[in-house]
């Protein structure tokens, strides 16, 4: 079954198929369109909170969790943007191991090749 909301987010529901009947307590999904949500920073004051997650979902990559705080104080926004610092962070990490590992790996193909000339001399 699928409803159309004024704010134009679309949201579907579960149906018992024999029944007909709507499964109120189950799993909701809502799709949102976010090329329809285009605030900026500064006119994020009087959005709606939908507009604030549109903002968030497209721009928070380009902020700062400090930023992101000042610009979206709610408890639902703090939370994502522990979780997105802690992805942040993780990638970093990752990052730094994968160039470590293939430093590691470079000296040792260049230590094997050295070798190599050398018994070729």
């Amino acid at each position: 079954m699928l409803r159309r909301a004024a704010d134009e987010v679309t949201r579907l529901i579960l149906l018992e198929r024999e029944s007909g009947r709507v499964l109120e307590d189950s799993i909701e999904i809502h799709t949102v369109e976010l090329a329809k949500y285009n605030k900026d920073r500064g006119s994020l004051q009087g959005a709606s909170v939908l507009e604030q997650r549109a903002y968030w979902i497209k721009n928070a990559s380009e902020h700062t969790v400090e930023e992101l705080g000042e610009l979206l104080p709610g408890l639902e926004f703090l939370r994502a943007t522990v979780e997105l610092n802690a992805i942040r962070e993780i990638t970093k990490e990752k990052q730094m191991y994968d160039a470590r590992e293939k430093a590691s790996l470079d000296i040792e193909s260049n230590l094997i090749d050295a070798k190599q000339a050398g018994r070729q001399e």
